[in-house]
Formats: C-alpha cells, sequence, structure tokens
C-alpha cells in the first residue's frame, strides 16, 4: 500500500523499518519480562503496526510535497522542512494515544488487557521516537527522490501559499495536479462542504442507531464457537455431547467441619437434594458426585438389588464401603470426588453448552441455591472449576469494557484539550471516535455479534488508531485557517488533497490489513476483523465528513476562526 502511495523504493521499505523496529521492541519487552501471549495481547503487534506506518505516510507526504516544491532543496532542507512542519501532529497524535493505552491499562482488572495497554502505550513511544528521529536521519543521508504522486508544486497546503493566494482577491491559485486518489479526497471534501449539515444530522443518526443498538448486545464466549461446524473438532464434540453427558463441566466444592463428616446421612442428603434441583434446570445435562459412588456400592453389596440404589444409613456403612473399595481396587479412582479425610467433596456438573450464557444461567440458578437452602452450619458448597472461572472474568470483561473506555475517552480528551489549549478542541477530537464506537455498537447490536473477548477490543483499538484521523484533521485545519485571511469553502478544501490523501492510505493500509481476518476460518478472527475494519473505517469517514462539516458550520476559536 505504501507503494502504491509514493510508488519509491524508499517509500516504501522506510515504513516497514519502522514498523518492523516498533512492533520487534514491543515483543522483545514482553519477551524481557517474562510476559505470556494473550489472546487480548495477540492483537497488540497489528495495533503497533497501523500506528507506526500511519506516522510514516505522514512524514512521506510531507516530503514528496517538499520535494515537489523544492527541486532545488538538498536532502538536510528537505528533511528539515518536512519535521518542522509534521513534528507537531505527530507528536499530538502519539500523546494521546500514548494517553488513551494508558487510561486502558489502569481502568481495568484483568491482567491481559493490562498487558495490552502498557505494552501498545511503549510501542508508540517507539513509533514516535523512530518516526521523529530516524526517519529524518534516514531521509537526510538520501539523494532528494521525486513521487510520481507529486509531479510538481501542489499549493494544497496554505503555509507555502503567498498571501494572494489565501486573500479574498481575484487571482486563483494554481490548480494543483492531482492523481486519483488525491481527487478522490477531493471529491469527499466538496460533498462535504456543500451538505455539511446532512453530514452532521448522519452522524447523529449514527450515535442513535448505536445507543439503540447498544442495548440489544449480549455478553457470551465460546472457545467452541471459535471454529467453523465442519471442522473435525466440532463434529467429534457434537457427538461426544449426544452420546454422553457432555465436554462442558462447572464444579461445586462441598466442605464439612470435621473429619468423616462428609458420611453423615444429613450431609448426604443434602448434597442428594442438590443434585435433584440441578437436574431440574435445561441447560444441565446431568451431575455426579460422591453420592452416586456410594448408592452405586450399597446395591452392589445387596445382591444388586435395584431397589438398594440409595444412601447407606450410617457413617460407619458409608466408611465401610470406601474402606473396602480402597482395598480391592484402586484407591486414587475418587481422588477428584472425595479427599483421604472424607471432609471434602466435589460435585461435577454436566452443562448442554460452554458458552457464557449457558454458564450465567446455569451459575444464577446455582448459586442462589447454596445461599438459601444449602450452605448450613458444619456444611458449605461454593462454586469453581473452569467454567466458574470463564462466567468470573467474562463478567469483568463486561463491566471493564465500559470503565476502560470512559476512562479512556476522558484521557484523550484531556490530552487533546491540552495540546490544541482548548477544551472545544478536545471535543472535536472526541467527535469521530465517539462516532465510531456507536457505529460499531449499532453493528454488532443489530447483526447480533456478542460482547467477546475478541469483540470488546474494538474499542480499545478505535480510539488507539481513531485518534491519529482526528488530530491529524484538526491540526491541519487549525493551520489552513489561521493562515488564511478570508476562510472559504476553498480554503477547507485545501486538507483533502494532502492531509486527506495520507489518511486515505492510512485508511486503505489498516482497513486491509485487519480485514482480510474477515475471511480467516476461525470465526472468533472473523468477528475481530469486521469489528475493527469497520472502526476504521468510521473513524476515518468521521475525521474527513464530521470534523470540516463542523467547522463550516460552528467556526470553532481554537482553529482559527476568531483572528478572520
Amino acid at each position: 500500500m505504501c507503494f502504491v502511495a509514493f510508488g519509491t523504493l524508499r517509500g516504501t521499505l522506510i515504513p516497514a523499518f519502522v514498523v518492523l523496529a516498533t512492533a520487534a521492541s514491543a515483543i522483545g519487552l514482553m519477551a524481557a519480562f517474562d510476559i505470556k501471549f494473550f489472546i487480548i495481547t495477540n492483537a497488540l503487534p497489528v495495533v503497533l503496526i497501523g500506528i507506526a506506518v500511519a506516522d510514516s505516510i505522514h512524514i512521506l507526504t510531507e516530503y514528496y510535497e517538499a520535494a515537489a516544491r523544492h527541486p532545488e532543496f538538498s536532502p538536510r532542507e528537505l528533511s528539515a522542512t518536512t519535521m518542522s512542519r509534521i513534528w507537531r501532529p505527530i507528536t499530538l497524535t502519539s500523546l494521546t494515544t500514548i494517553a488513551g493505552f494508558f487510561g486502558l491499562s489502569i481502568a481495568t482488572i484483568m491482567p491481559p488487557m493490562k498487558y495490552f495497554g502498557l505494552f501498545a502505550l511503549f510501542g508508540v513511544s517507539i513509533a514516535w521516537l523512530y518516526s521523529m528521529f530516524i526517519v529524518p536521519a534516514l531521509l537526510s543521508l538520501l539523494k532528494p527522490q521525486r513521487s510520481r504522486a507529486y509531479r510538481q508544486h501542489t499549493p494544497t497546503n496554505l503555509m507555502d501559499a503567498a498571501p494572494s493566494q489565501t486573500s479574498s482577491s481575484n487571482t486563483r491559485p494554481p490548480q494543483p495536479q492531482l492523481d486519483s486518489f488525491a481527487k478522490a479526497a477531493s471529491w469527499l471534501g466538496k460533498l462535504t462542504l456543500k451538505h455539511p449539515r446532512s453530514f452532521l444530522l448522519l452522524g447523529l443518526l449514527t450515535v442513535t442507531a448505536g445507543i439503540h443498538g447498544g442495548l440489544k448486545i449480549e455478553m457470551d464466549e465460546s472457545l467452541i464457537q471459535a471454529f467453523q461446524q465442519d471442522e473435525p473438532i466440532i463434529i467429534a464434540n457434537d457427538a461426544i455431547n449426544k452420546a454422553f453427558d457432555g465436554t462442558y463441566f462447572l464444579d461445586v466444592m462441598v466442605e464439612t467441619e470435621n473429619i468423616e463428616d462428609l458420611f453423615k446421612p444429613e450431609n448426604l442428603h443434602k448434597i442428594e437434594a442438590l443434585q435433584t434441583h440441578l437436574a431440574k434446570h435445561p441447560y444441565v445435562k446431568g451431575s455426579t458426585s460422591v453420592v452416586d459412588y456410594l448408592k452405586q456400592m450399597n446395591r452392589a453389596m445387596n445382591a444388586d438389588d435395584p431397589k438398594a440404589y440409595r444412601l447407606p444409613d450410617s457413617v460407619d456403612l458409608s466408611a465401610q464401603y470406601f474402606l473396602l473399595y480402597s482395598v480391592t481396587a484402586d484407591p486414587t479412582d475418587f481422588d477428584n470426588i472425595i479427599d483421604y479425610d472424607y471432609r471434602l467433596a466435589n460435585i461435577r456438573i454436566s452443562l448442554e453448552k460452554e458458552n457464557y450464557k449457558t454458564i450465567a444461567a446455569v451459575i444464577e440458578y446455582l448459586d442462589d441455591y447454596l445461599h438459601t437452602t444449602f450452605n448450613q452450619t458444619g456444611i458449605k458448597a461454593q462454586l469453581t472449576g473452569r467454567a466458574y472461572i470463564n462466567y468470573e472474568w467474562m463478567q469483568r470483561l463486561g463491566d471493564g469494557h465500559l470503565i476502560g473506555l470512559s476512562v479512556t475517552l476522558v484521557l484523550v480528551f484531556l490530552m487533546a484539550a491540552l495540546s490544541f489549549r482548548s477544551l472545544t478542541a478536545g471535543l472535536f477530537c472526541l467527535v469521530p471516535i465517539i462516532t465510531t464506537i456507536f457505529g460499531v455498537y449499532a453493528y454488532m447490536g443489530y447483526t447480533g455479534v456478542s460482547l467477546s473477548v475478541s469483540s470488546s477490543m474494538f474499542a480499545a483499538i478505535a480510539i488507539g488508531l481513531g485518534v491519529d484521523f482526528s488530530i491529524h484533521t484538526v491540526e491541519r485545519l487549525q493551520v489552513l485557517i489561521g493562515r488564511s485571511d478570508v476562510v472559504t469553502d476553498q480554503t477547507l478544501m485545501a486538507l483533502f488533497p494532502s492531509t486527506g490523501r495520507a489518511l486515505l492510505f492510512n485508511f486503505l493500509t489498516l482497513a486491509s490489513g485487519f480485514g482480510i481476518l474477515i475471511f480467516s476460518k476461525v470465526v472468533i478472527l472473523q468477528e475481530f476483523g469486521t469489528c475493527v475494519a469497520l472502526a476504521i473505517t468510521l473513524s476515518f469517514l468521521a475525521s474527513m465528513i464530521l470534523l470540516p462539516a463542523m467547522a463550516k458550520i460552528f467556526q470553532p476559536r481554537f482553529l482559527g476562526y476568531s483572528t478572520n
């Protein structure tokens, strides 16, 4: 994509070098601290690639524009001119992105999400260092080179335009020779400035749809559903669940006070009543405990009489059954059922499915019974096992998603407001991000995509990558408007062929990188790729449409309207 944008070897290799250095530094630091890869942190390299390549695209865009404007410049002059104009937006985007990932890391209690935020923060810092120092150093050592995309001086950047070109004189400025991508960006600009109120209304409708759709989103997670239905693992899993109790388990740990208290008839009957209660739930396929083994032992010791399939009448008889079994068979057969002191017992519950909604329904049903009926003096029970762990972290994922999103947005707002020295500027930068998040919520709500580990990551990535579009757009609008004697549509149009073109390639690079995941055979990756690609698309469109439209209608002072 970088080669398509610039048509030069250095325009391709320099971004690739920065991307490789950024991703390798972050992943290398994870290895140095012995941090394992989780499902969530798997997205880290892709996010850092998107951020690092965006910086390089903007630097090279400015470099080739300067080379077209000033063919007489030496390599050092070109590099210095480029960085004098691009260092501020690069730094602002890096600071706001760092603030966003920092907010994500402090707002969550889940270690994988915390690691993602911290190492993403480090990666963004490395990308900034390479972009600000290594890239200009390389450009200053290379012979000046023109790009086919910038064949002549294009006065789209009003910083280089003569005063007469930014005034209300009748002299029309020279028209730039635009390539097809710059023309596409300019067409978008013309459409935006022609119908600004219509696009603002469209943005408001997107937010409204997101609120309505967001209320329809349900939390759910199922690792087995990550595979296609024709995969061998799915076929085998379905066969096991049809023939047996299943492959999904929830455990209940029963604890008594003293040795062999578990064999007290009243305690065994409480466990039996708990299993009877569980059998009434539609999502429970069965359960197994020490009660089932004692019933079977009692039946075997009574000439296999079906009527004897019941619990022993005394503590001594139950203890004798286990003693006899340990002598005649392997005593370790019950290691997962009961402890050696006969004080602890495990009830293993077989579930119909292993997705979060199924587990949550059974846990809520069971937890109520334990607290109101089962737990008494001398005997208590608590939920445990892999299914319960999944339930707990999914609960925290839902809470953490909203908290992390809120904290991240606040920090990004504060950083943007401080950077532009205006609270209004902070709000301006948040508009595309908020529109994007609600747009993805609308998609998830109306298409039935659940909030899971993979889909919950879109918000962090949308903020981390989307703020780049916002900052570059606002910063360039501020420059264009601040240096114009009279602000017209032509002034705002100057944003689109240069900065708009760079943002377009930034968008295409990111969208194609994440969009390829849509064709994966793993459902989780499909959902993740779809949500992120959609978020990137909405971030680009919202920044290039809503921000210029808002600038034209509201004419905020921080952009420079008060001086015109």
